[in-house]
Formats: structure tokens, C-alpha cells, sequence
């Protein structure tokens, strides 16, 4: 329409007029162009990844992949189920002047309707919840933890999904908590103290040969949630697209690998581990688990449906294992999901 109009009214076409009517048509072909250099180019993504990407998704899927990761990411909440019910948060965030809304996957999540500093509430100081991306809460769900278990997150990082764990616990058994560089907790403590949780305990990393000998073969639960390129999760790092490398990637596929045979071996038998990652690319996915199986014979697959089945079901889970029906991994998406990226397996020991 802009095109047209600038063409019918500036018959004279001046040099001004020129400009702008070539770089509209640019822009429109640009805008229906679907070649990876136009993808990149629109959505301000490196060439590498689109290539990637394109790959193994359509030019469609990847163009709303980019336009939800360009898009700011929401607050998201993860109710402290030990302490109080969601519908009793929302009651108390609202007093406070904060709107929110349930999730659609994880019946533990409430989104913030606007972007409020949620940490500077009574409620958050008295740890009636954390921030935790949606995403980030099914794949505690994934691993089912049951009460009384032993149960090791073996990259725990800063504790978020320590913190759900324990929590789906019930607080009964034991969670540990280690991560490789320690200085990666952050302030987990202050977390866990928050929370009122009592069945964590934090492994050292000089600590972790000895837990090896004691626990190696006896865990029931081990969550890896491995190092990754962290590409799920560019709208909320937007600055990762200027970051990552091809020669990052491949590297960190060698890294996922060897946490993967560290720590999945640790299981009892019949015990169950889930292998996750915030990341968009196969290569440190499902690749990464093919190669594990196929190097471990004492370990099988088992559909996310089949495990989400066996915790306890909301409505929301239901609406989750309806999706993910005999799909062998769990993938959460921001362009379908409104969560960040997120991949996971589901992995038992025989």
C-alpha cells in the first residue's frame, strides 16, 4: 500500500521518493524471503545458527522460533508448595498489588501480568515462592521424585530446581546438591533458608569423590541438568546471540557427554535419571543421548508421557502428557510454549 501510494503521488519520482521506494522493495522482498541470510538478517540472529536450525525445522518454524526469543520474556513464579497453595499466593500477591495468572503447563506456576520487582514483596521475603521459568519446573516434575528417596542434582547451579525437588519431596529424604564450581551456588543458602526446606545438603566439590563411595549405586533420582550453550534462553540473555560460536557448540556437545557417563552410572538399579538442557540444538540433545545409549547398554529410554503419567496429575500435567504423546524426549519451545527452551530424556537404569 506504501509502495503504491508513494508511486501514484510522486509521479516525478525525486531522488527522496527513489530511496524510499527502494528500500521498501528491498524490504519486501527481504520479508518474504525465507534463505537463512534473510532469517538472520530479520531477526538479527548469526548465520551459523539459522543454518543449524534450518536443518532439522522449517524456515516457518524457525521464524517464529526468533520472533518469541526476541520477545521479552515474562515473570514467572513457582509457588512454594510447602508453605502455601497457589490460589492462597495469588490472594496474597494481589494485596499487594500484583497481578498474575496460573500457568498452562506446571500447576505450581503463576505469571506476573506486568514486570513488577516480585523480590521486594513480604511474600517473596517469606518464601512463599521463587522465580523459576515454567519450563524450568516441568523438568523437575520429569524426574518424579518421590518422598524418602535419595536424590542427587548433580549441576545444580544456583538451586532453583534443588529447591522444587526438595519441595516435591515433601521435604522427606534427601536432596543433593552439587555442582561442580562452587562458586555457581551463589546464594542457594539464603535460598533453602528462605524456603524452610530441611532435606538439602550441599556438596562440596572437594567433597564429591567421597559421595561417590558412599552413594555410587544407591541413588534413586539423579537430576543432570548439563552445561549448555544456553540458547533457550536468549530472550532473557539477548546478548548470547553476539556469544555464541559453532566451535562453542561443538565443544560443549564433549562437556554434556562426560557429565552425562559421570554421573547417570551413580543410579541403583530400576533408578531413573533425566538429562536436561536450556538449549535449542540437537547436537546437545537428542544426539548427546543417542550417543550415551548407545555406549551404555544398562541404560533405556522411557517417553516423557510415560513418566509425567506416573506423578501426580493436574490438569495441566494432563494437557502436557496429551501433547508430548509417545514422543521419546520432552522439547518446551518459546514460540509454543511461552517457556524457554528446554529439551529432556528420561533415562532408566536396568
Amino acid at each position: 500500500m506504501l509502495l503504491a501510494t508513494l508511486q501514484k503521488r510522486y509521479a516525478f519520482r525525486s531522488e527522496t521518493v527513489e530511496r524510499l521506494v527502494a528500500f521498501w522493495t528491498e524490504h519486501r522482498q527481504v520479508s518474504e524471503d525465507t534463505s537463512p541470510q534473510s532469517l538472520s538478517w530479520r531477526y538479527a540472529f548469526p548465520l551459523w545458527m539459522t543454518e543449524k536450525l534450518l536443518e532439522t525445522r522449517s524456515p516457518d518454524e524457525v521464524a517464529a522460533l526468533y520472533h518469541a526469543m526476541n520477545t521479552p520474556a515474562p515473570v514467572t513464579l513457582r509457588v512454594n508448595t510447602m508453605k502455601i497453595t497457589r490460589e492462597a499466593l495469588q490472594e496474597k500477591l494481589r494485596s499487594e498489588g500484583i497481578e498474575v495468572r496460573k500457568g498452562y503447563l506446571s500447576p505450581d506456576a503463576l505469571y506476573c501480568e506486568e514486570r513488577r520487582n516480585v523480590m521486594q514483596t513480604e511474600v517473596f521475603k517469606q518464601g512463599l515462592f521463587e522465580i523459576q521459568d515454567e519450563g524450568s519446573q516441568i523438568i523437575s516434575r520429569l524426574l518424579n521424585p518421590k518422598p524418602g528417596q535419595k536424590v542427587l542434582d548433580a549441576c545444580a547451579g544456583g538451586g532453583g530446581k534443588t529447591l522444587h525437588l526438595a519441595t516435591l519431596m515433601r521435604g522427606q529424604g534427601k536432596v543433593f546438591a552439587f555442582e561442580k564450581y562452587e562458586k555457581r551456588f551463589g546464594n542457594i543458602r539464603e535460598r533453602i533458608r528462605r524456603s524452610g526446606l530441611q532435606n538439602i545438603e550441599l556438596v562440596r566439590p572437594e567433597q564429591f569423590e567421597q559421595f561417590e563411595k558412599r552413594f555410587g549405586g544407591k541413588l534413586d533420582a539423579i537430576l543432570i541438568d548439563a552445561p549448555c550453550t544456553g540458547s533457550g534462553t536468549v530472550r532473557r540473555n539477548p546478548d548470547l546471540k553476539l556469544r555464541l560460536t559453532k566451535e562453542a557448540l561443538q565443544k560443549m556437545v564433549q562437556v554434556q557427554l562426560e557429565v552425562l557417563s559421570r554421573y547417570a552410572p551413580l543410579l541403583k538399579e530400576g533408578g531413573t535419571a533425566v538429562y536436561a538442557t536450556c538449549s535449542i540444538f540437537e547436537d546437545e540433545n537428542e544426539r548427546v543421548v543417542e550417543t550415551f545409549l548407545n555406549r551404555y547398554a544398562s541404560f533405556k529410554l522411557i517417553s516423557p508421557e510415560e513418566q509425567l503419567k506416573a506423578s501426580q496429575t493436574t490438569k495441566e500435567l494432563a494437557a502436557l502428557i496429551a501433547r508430548v504423546q509417545q514422543a521419546p524426549y520432552l522439547k518446551l519451545l518459546p514460540h509454543q510454549d511461552e517457556t524457554d527452551g528446554f529439551f529432556a530424556a528420561v533415562l532408566i537404569k536396568t
